[in-house]
């Protein structure tokens, strides 16, 4: 949540920068850094919730869980990019343009900096509920390998 909390910072600062060059690729290099943290964790806790499922119903379901994600990402592209096309749309983008409107310009900006700060703001959320902390991993884990022994 952290990590998340961090990668938010640039993302904002670059929708209100100007169009200092040197500035812009600095703070898309912080937030690209960043991003990977909160990128890798979350893969990391796919595997958490595996065994939570193990943990909670007995069933191990990796497959099921793993294409899941990979369904929701799929949508995710499918709709941003559907997204993008009608606020481009809405805000005036006019194709092989040499010049775009303010407002074209300022949703550009918006989708390029403040989606990801919407996005980011929503996983915090979410990670609020989260009840798997290395505490409860740990005992859940315990368990598991006590109905595996029991098994046997």
């Amino acid at each position: 949540m952290a990590s998340t909390c961090l990668v938010i910072i640039p993302y904002v600062v670059l929708f209100f920068t100007g169009t200092s060059i040197s500035a812009i690729i600095a703070l898309i290099l912080v937030a690209t850094g960043l991003a990977t943290i909160t990128g890798t964790v979350g893969w990391n806790l796919l595997t958490d919730c595996i065994d939570y499922g193990e943990w909670k119903f007995g069933i191990r379901g990796e497959g099921t869980i793993s294409s899941s994600l990979t369904f929701a990402n799929k949508v995710g592209m499918a709709l941003g990019g559907s997204l993008t096309t009608m606020i481009l749309a809405a805000s005036g983008y006019v194709a092989n343009a040499a010049v775009q409107s303010d407002a074209t310009l300022t949703a550009i900006k918006a989708m390029k900096f403040l989606c990801p700060v919407a996005g980011y703001v929503c996983s915090i959320i979410a990670m609020m509920f989260y009840c798997i902390t290395p505490k409860f991993y740990t005992q859940m884990m315990k368990e598991i390998s006590e109905r595996k022994m029991k098994e046997q």
